[in-house]
C-alpha cells in the first residue's frame, strides 16, 4: 500500500513539474518575443541605464551648455531619475526645458511609440549616391545626405572621373549628417590651404583648411533648395568663397542655418538633432549664401534626379 501511494504521489510531482516547465518555457518565450517587438519601448518605457546615456551624451553635445546649471533644469531632471526606469515623454520635458532656457530653435527630439507611429527615415543610414554622365565632359553626382562614409564614396567616385571638366554636384533637399564629411567633401575640391570652415562648440573651436591633394574641374555647379541644411551651405560657400567664378550655385534659398546640429539615435527608438555648433567660412554665414544662388525655379521636382529637371540644368550649363 505504501508503494502505490509513494508511486502515486511520484506521478503527481512528475506532472506538476512537467506543468511548471511547460509555464516557464512559455513565460520565456513570451519575454523573448517582446524583447523583439520592443514593446517596452513602443509604451513609451525606458530603462534608466539608456536614460542616463541619452542625457549624458545630449548635455556633452549641446551647444548651449550653460542652461544646465539653471535650477529649472536641475529640479526636471532630478525628477527623472526616482525610480528604476522613466518614460520617453520625460526625457522629451527634460530637453524641451533646456531648449526653452536657451531659446534653441534647431533641437529636435524625436521618439516612437503606439500613438507615434516610426521613424520615416533611420538617422543611422545613408543612402547610395547616384551619378551619371550628362555629357562627355559632364558628371552628375547627387548627394542625399552626409552621414558616415559619404565623403569616402563621394572621393571613390571623383578618382573614376578625373577626367571630366566639370561637375554638377546636386545637394537639393539634403539636411542631414555630419558636418565633418561635408568639410571633407570640400576639402577634395579645394585646392591646398584654402579656409574651408571655422566651427564653434560649446567648448571649442576648429579652423579647417584644405589639404593638398584635390581634384580640380573648370566649373562646379552645386544645385539647392529650400530644403538644403547646413552641411551643404557649407560646401556651398566654401567653394564659392574659395573658387569664385569657377563655381555656380544654382536653385532655390537654403535653410540659413547657422547653428548646426549633430544626430543622435538609439535602441530605445529616439533620435535627436541636438543643437551643437556655430560655423561660418571666413566670417560668413548661410545668410550671405543667397546672393551668390542663381535663382532658378525650373530645377524644382518631386524626384530630384528626373530627367526634366537634370535637362534644365544643361541648358544653363550650355549657357
Amino acid at each position: 500500500m505504501k508503494n502505490k501511494n509513494d508511486e502515486k504521489k511520484h506521478k503527481v510531482f512528475i506532472k506538476k513539474y512537467r506543468y511548471k516547465s511547460k509555464v516557464l518555457v512559455v513565460l520565456i518565450f513570451v519575454i523573448f518575443l517582446l524583447s523583439k517587438l520592443s514593446v517596452f519601448n513602443c509604451l513609451g518605457f525606458i530603462g534608466m541605464n539608456e536614460a542616463k546615456l541619452i542625457i549624458k551624451e545630449f548635455e556633452k553635445c549641446y551647444l548651449y551648455n550653460d542652461v544646465f546649471k539653471d535650477e529649472k533644469y536641475i529640479e526636471t531632471k532630478n525628477k527623472l531619475f526616482i525610480k528604476g526606469f522613466t518614460t520617453k515623454a520625460k526625457i522629451y520635458d527634460l530637453i524641451s526645458e533646456a531648449k526653452e532656457l536657451a531659446k534653441d530653435n534647431t533641437t529636435e527630439f524625436r521618439y516612437v511609440n503606439f500613438l507615434q507611429g516610426k521613424f520615416s527615415h533611420s538617422f543611422s543610414k545613408g543612402s547610395p549616391i547616384k551619378r551619371k554622365h550628362l555629357n562627355i565632359d559632364t558628371i552628375y553626382i547627387r548627394l542625399d545626405n552626409f552621414h558616415e562614409g559619404t565623403a569616402h564614396k563621394f572621393s571613390k567616385i571623383l578618382e573614376k572621373e578625373d577626367a571630366m571638366n566639370s561637375l554638377v554636384l546636386d545637394l537639393r533637399g539634403n539636411n542631414m549628417g555630419s558636418y565633418i564629411e561635408a568639410i571633407q567633401i570640400a576639402d577634395d575640391l579645394l585646392p591646398e590651404g584654402n579656409i574651408i570652415a571655422q566651427i564653434e562648440c560649446s567648448n571649442s573651436k576648429h579652423l579647417y583648411c584644405s589639404n593638398p591633394f584635390h581634384y580640380n574641374f573648370d566649373k562646379v555647379y552645386i544645385l539647392v533648395d529650400n530644403e538644403s541644411g547646413y552641411c551643404t551651405e557649407i560646401i556651398a560657400l566654401a567653394l564659392k568663397e574659395n573658387l569664385k567664378d569657377k563655381v555656380m550655385i544654382i536653385g532655390n534659398e537654403t535653410m540659413k542655418m547657422k547653428v548646426g546640429f549633430v544626430l543622435k539615435e538609439y535602441n530605445s527608438k529616439i533620435a535627436i538633432n541636438i543643437a551643437h555648433l556655430n560655423w561660418n567660412v571666413k566670417g560668413k554665414s548661410a545668410a550671405d549664401l543667397s546672393k551668390h544662388i542663381y535663382n532658378y525655379n525650373d530645377i524644382e521636382s518631386k524626384d530630384k534626379n528626373d530627367n526634366v529637371s537634370l535637362e534644365k540644368i544643361m541648358e544653363i550649363i550650355k549657357q
